[in-house]
């Protein structure tokens, strides 16, 4: 009975040093500006960000937010072999603890970030090659990161009707419509017309390395000595047949 009493003594010890403990890191968290960034997602608490603060580190060295994916590892990494053949599986070739925490927050997002459940949602029901459960949760990982990514860099924060640049352009009444597969829209006739005519220039080989210079030189010759040894050979015969006539 006395053991029974000494482990609810320690118990009630170590939860009074985890109070104690959380008070000071919430106070070392508001010291810093990525904190209320990061508190506009929809399903961070200040764990998550006091997790991705202390394995990300400072966001200046990323200029964009696939670095940020690549250092968590969580990009897609395509993996064939004789049976198998279009899986993607993530790598897994960053930081496992931070890919955990984004694990973590990626299941308190789609519960809580209706941008992310939208995004699951249309990934796993979408009539051209939808993902499975696993696939579309692991993309749901790599769009929190990107917003986690954004809403710092950019010190903004987090939207749920939030218009991207291509969403404001495709609703704008005066916008373009796009071309099928990229590129710049159709000029007029007229810039055509304006333009002189380009002057055609001769054509020049291209440039070769020594080895592959070396590797046709050498196939030249055998060429060569191939060509010269036939045309030996055709010569001494018909002098033999010459000889017996």
């Amino acid at each position: 009975m006395a053991e029974v009493c000494r482990l609810v003594q320690r118990i009630d010890f170590i939860g009074d040093q985890l109070e104690e403990v959380s008070g000071e890191l919430r106070e070392l968290l508001e010291g810093f500006e990525e904190t209320k960034y990061l508190l506009t997602l929809p399903g961070l608490s200040w764990v998550t960000a006091a997790a991705l603060l202390a394995e990300i580190g400072s966001f200046s060295r990323f200029r964009h937010g696939r670095q940020l994916v690549k250092l968590a590892g969580l990009q897609p990494s395509r993996s064939e072999s004789g049976e198998t053949s279009g899986r993607t599986p993530i790598a897994k070739r960053g930081r496992a603890q931070l890919r955990a925490v984004v694990y973590m927050a990626t299941l308190s997002a789609l519960r809580n970030n209706p941008r992310i459940k939208a995004h699951y949602e249309r990934l796993r029901q979408r009539s051209d090659k939808p993902l499975s459960k696993m696939h579309a949760f692991g993309a749901c990982m790599n769009k929190l990161l990107l917003y986690i990514f954004a809403v710092v860099k950019n010190r903004q924060a987090f939207e749920v009707d939030h218009l991207w640049e291509a969403q404001r352009a495709a609703q704008s009444p005066e916008a373009p419509a796009p071309r099928r597969g990229g590129g710049h829209a159709p000029r007029c006739p007229e810039h055509f017309e304006s333009k002189p005519a380009r002057r055609q220039s001769a054509w020049h080989p291209p440039l070769l390395g020594n080895n592959v210079r070396m590797m046709l030189d050498g196939s030249a010759h055998k060429r060569a000595t191939v060509r010269n040894s036939t045309s030996i050979g055709q010569s001494n015969g018909l002098g033999a047949l010459t000889s017996q006539s």
